[in-house]
């Protein structure tokens, strides 16, 4: 048994960093688990331009201790009305990383997301051709004789993968892809399939099912703080998307979508029910966790820095150093006027983040 895991620090290719306050109490946690990153656009207000881009950095790195160590990467969340010769230039010059593709209405903040590939089609060719990666949450809600779909049997997923990205490939062939959160064994077999096709998976997805949703600290109670989208599926998917990265782990990066909601407005209609896992503060110890209960250790390590491979970036020098000592997870992370349930809060995890990628004191933990 593995007493000690050492590690260069890690990449996650997709986290939420919010806006404001609660950008300034959750941000942190992230940067001190991880050497850099890809913070989502789709805050309040969206991240559409270069000079958002290089605003949104600014105010991420304002949050952290000055001389952090931690490589921000900024996608631009893909619209109708994309400026695409300013977002163009803006990944020429280094200050955006590609974009991101939300379907109209499939996920929080997704109000100004895209309602048809036809009204893209010149910003994806133009994106191909020069080199600018396409980020992509992959659902679909209804089909095309406007059906609701089931999103827990992976109808929309499935529809999205069958008719837009289809669409997306015909007009794009050669477009890089990375397919965000994984969830359906089917979508690691199509990543697997394609050369210019990357993928992240969650904690939640890798090491959790429907279950799950009804189990929250040995009580049969809605589990809450393990809500997502995509939602979680059932063991057998959850096995057969094991499957697939197992047969090519170099196509699979860590992105834990931790995604922090107030407890205030957690359960709120007036926020859509608020889906999304503040996993931050244990991030690299849930992964851990699940891939040596998987069995999987020999490919923790590439999996958790494929991000910096994906992006160009050169893996750092430096390390984390996980040992076999019992981690708590906060029950509450409060600060900055919001009060926040962490994924899975108060659960007891067999690895301690002893040496982390930063140095940040976290004073915000409540346990």
């Amino acid at each position: 048994m593995e007493k000690k895991i050492i590690i260069p620090v890690p990449f996650n290719a997709h986290f939420h960093a919010r806006k404001g306050g609660m950008m300034y109490l959750v941000m942190p946690y992230t940067a001190r688990q991880y050497g850099g990153g890809l913070p989502m656009p789709n805050c309040q207000p969206i991240i559409r331009s270069t000079a958002d881009a290089k605003e949104y950095k600014s105010d991420i790195m304002a949050t952290i201790p000055a001389g952090t160590d931690f490589a921000l990467r900024i996608p631009f969340y893909l619209t109708d009305t994309t400026d695409v010769e300013d977002v163009c230039r803006g990944f020429r010059e280094g200050h955006i990383c590609g974009g991101k593709f939300y379907p109209l209405g499939a996920t929080t903040g997704s109000d100004s997301g895209i309602s048809s590939i036809k009204n893209i089609a010149h910003t994806l060719k133009m994106m191909e051709s020069e080199g600018v990666p396409l980020h992509i949450h992959g659902e679909t809600l209804k089909d095309k004789n406007g059906k609701r779909l089931n999103p827990f049997r992976g109808m929309t997923e499935s529809q999205f993968m069958g008719n837009e990205l289809m669409e997306i490939l015909d007009i794009a062939p050669d477009l890089i892809i990375f397919y965000e959160h994984l969830s359906m064994h089917k979508q690691a077999q199509f990543v697997n399939l394609y050369p210019n096709i990357r993928a992240t998976v969650t904690p939640m997805h890798l090491g959790y099912d429907q279950c799950d949703y009804l189990s929250l600290g040995g009580k049969r109670v809605w589990n809450l703080p393990i809500t997502c989208l995509p939602v979680l599926k059932d063991s057998e998917e959850v096995e057969g998307l094991w499957e697939e990265i197992v047969k090519h782990p170099e196509k699979y990066c860590s992105g834990d979508d931790s995604a922090s909601h107030d407890d205030s407005v957690k359960a709120s209609l007036d926020c859509g029910g608020c889906s999304g896992a503040f996993v931050a503060p244990t991030s690299v110890e849930q992964y851990a966790t699940i891939f040596e209960l998987r069995g999987q250790l020999d490919i923790f390590m590439s999996f958790m820095n494929n991000g910096w491979i994906f992006q160009n970036l050169v893996i750092p020098e430096r390390t984390i150093t996980l040992v076999r000592e019992e981690t708590a997870t906060p029950k509450k992370v409060k600060g900055f006027t919001h009060s926040v349930t962490p994924f899975q809060p108060g659960s007891i995890l067999p690895w301690k983040l002893e040496v982390p990628a930063n140095e940040i004191e976290i004073t915000t933990s409540v346990y």
